[in-house]
């Protein structure tokens, strides 16, 4: 049984490492669609972070919720953007 629990904690940690690297790299090209973007950004932080961080596909409405989301590290994501609105800011 723990052998088991091992492998599907892997298998799960493989898993984010493969959606997070799909990310980073689709992050910045005319392949991530709005969404696409919307989808990866309500992943887990570490793959929604590029996402997040750089993706323009991104309305403001939509940041607002990720923000009142409380995930630190979508947050901290986000404040890093280049600009953000008011409303977001706020």
């Amino acid at each position: 049984d723990l052998a088991r629990e091992v492998l599907e904690r892997f298998a799960r940690d493989a898993e984010i490492a493969v959606r997070e690297a799909v990310a980073w790299q689709i992050h910045n090209t005319p392949l991530l669609t709005g969404d696409l973007a919307r989808r990866l950004a309500g992943d887990v932080g570490q793959v929604a972070f590029p996402v997040l961080r750089y993706a323009e596909q991104l309305a403001d409405d939509f940041l607002v919720e990720v923000v009142a989301g409380r995930d630190a590290e979508k947050q901290v994501a986000i404040a890093g953007r280049a600009s953000v609105s008011a409303a977001v800011a706020d």
